[in-house]
């Protein structure tokens, strides 16, 4: 998905680029793509408008798959650097009634250089460690994992269950979130 630093440049040669690469797979700035029984679902959240939220309301109301997982760059909630600033609560006002009107299991984003899970009808994982310096991070009543510190999230769907595992540079889980379906 695009971030801000993507703005910074040209986002459309990213997604130009997907002609010129075939390992290379962003074919617009919103987009959705399946894999099993995982529906997912590409925002662009430096640009999400009008346009975009029908889009989405459009894909998620067609969808039949038993997982619903939205991603984009910026969290709808935190408690890292950006925390709820601007930018989340103007997503998390356009992005909370698609999401339990749709059953979103998952809301995947960046930004925030660090690593949480929060709890909620839509799990909200932040995972924007992968290559930057990680920024301190707080916790809230809501807070089920959070760290300062390098990683990545990885999903995984195994029968009825869907697992988000926070990794750690070194390739150690430090947290495991599953919900049973």
């Amino acid at each position: 998905s695009l971030g801000n630093h993507d703005y910074a440049g040209n986002p459309d040669a990213q997604v130009a680029y997907s002609t010129l690469d075939p390992r290379w797979k962003m074919p617009a700035r919103h987009y959705e793509y399946s894999v099993g029984n995982v529906d997912l679902f590409v925002i662009d959240t430096e640009a999400f408008d009008k346009t975009q939220k029908q889009w989405l309301r459009k894909e998620l109301g067609q969808s039949t798959a038993s997982w619903r997982i939205v991603y984009g760059h910026r969290p709808v909630h935190s408690y890292g650097g950006h925390g709820d600033d601007a930018e989340a609560k103007a997503l998390r006002k356009a992005l909370s009634p698609l999401f339990s009107n749709s059953g979103v299991d998952y809301y995947f984003a960046g930004h925030d250089h660090d690593m949480q899970i929060l709890s909620g009808k839509t799990v909200l994982v932040v995972a924007g460690t992968g290559g930057s310096s990680p920024r301190p991070v707080n916790s809230g009543a809501d807070t089920l994992f959070s760290a300062s510190q390098l990683g990545f999230a990885y999903f995984s769907v195994e029968g009825q269950n869907g697992t988000v595992e926070m990794v750690g540079a070194d390739g150690k889980v430090l947290y495991r979130h599953v919900i049973e379906k």
